[in-house]
């Protein structure tokens, strides 16, 4: 079993579908625009970091189902030093 699919496993044994489901993040402050273009709608809410090096990005977007979740990590794995939370 894969790493995605033991996820949602344990996001459909706790999640109803659909949902509103909170991702957070944390990526360089350079690659901050290339993360919100990866992502779905939803309420985006932006930080920096003191340094501003770095910026925390939480988004509650509506999901249909874990698999939906999923796709989103997937999606911004490619994505170099991000920190998925």
């Amino acid at each position: 079993m894969d790493s995605y699919q033991s996820l949602e496993d344990k996001l459909n044994a706790v999640h109803q579908w659909p949902c509103t489901y909170t991702f957070k993040f944390i990526v360089s402050t350079d690659q901050c625009q290339h993360l919100l273009s990866l992502l779905p709608a939803g309420e985006v809410a932006t930080r920096a970091s003191g340094g501003s090096r770095y910026t925390s990005v939480t988004l509650q977007a509506s999901v249909t189902d874990a698999r939906a979740v999923t796709q989103v990590y997937k999606n911004v794995a490619q994505i170099p030093g991000l920190m998925a939370l």
